[in-house]
């Protein structure tokens, strides 16, 4: 396995440099544990909990029965789900580049 490993980052490290490869590698495998988690059956319950959530407080605003604390919350779960997208799609745009860089593809 450990060979496998460092052929791997050989061969990027010929692609975009050691430091570089580092770097995608550290991040792409702390994102993959997030994207492991939000993909299990309990992740994709979180997530639609906190759509349904969100949704709910986007009702009451149009229906203008909100108060500052379902702004706030809105605020809050909008700003829960735009981290939760940014590090998925991170994850999937790093594994990407990733799968690029090992299989001899272009940038």
């Amino acid at each position: 396995m450990d060979n496998k490993k460092d052929e791997v980052l050989e061969i990027m490290a010929k692609k975009i440099g050691s430091e570089s490869s580092r770097r995608l590698l550290s991040v792409l495998g702390k994102n993959k544990q997030f994207y492991n988690a939000i993909s299990t059956n309990a992740g994709q319950e979180l997530l639609r909990d906190a759509v349904k959530q969100m949704e709910s407080r986007i009702e009451k605003i149009v229906a203008e029965e909100d108060d500052l604390n379902t702004r706030a919350e809105l605020r809050a779960y909008r700003s829960i789900l735009s981290a939760w997208s940014s590090t998925i799609n991170k994850y999937k745009d790093d594994l990407l580049k990733f799968s690029k860089l090992t299989t001899g593809g272009s940038q």
